[in-house]
């Protein structure tokens, strides 16, 4: 993004491009930069959600996995009890 705003600033101040066409432009350019910051923004917040999701579910999975190998492990004593 950085790039982008210093090619805008750049294009704009180098230029001496003045009146209603560069202002309209400088407008729309930092509308559009806001615009690409917010949904930077929410993509990473969407990033660290998953991460955290990923997180909870491999601990819940190695959780149950756990448990039924303690099960598994407890119920061959049974063997041969049941008719």
């Amino acid at each position: 993004m950085n790039r982008v705003e210093s090619s805008v600033q750049a294009l704009i101040g180098a230029g001496g491009w003045t009146g209603a066409g560069a202002s309209a432009f400088q407008t729309a350019a930092n509308q559009w930069i806001q615009d690409a910051k917010n949904i930077i923004a929410v993509l990473e917040r969407f990033e660290n959600s998953l991460q955290a999701t990923d997180t909870q579910y491999q601990t819940t999975e190695e959780e149950a996995a756990s448990g039924a190998q303690k099960l598994a492990g407890a119920s061959q004593g049974y063997h041969g009890m049941m008719p």
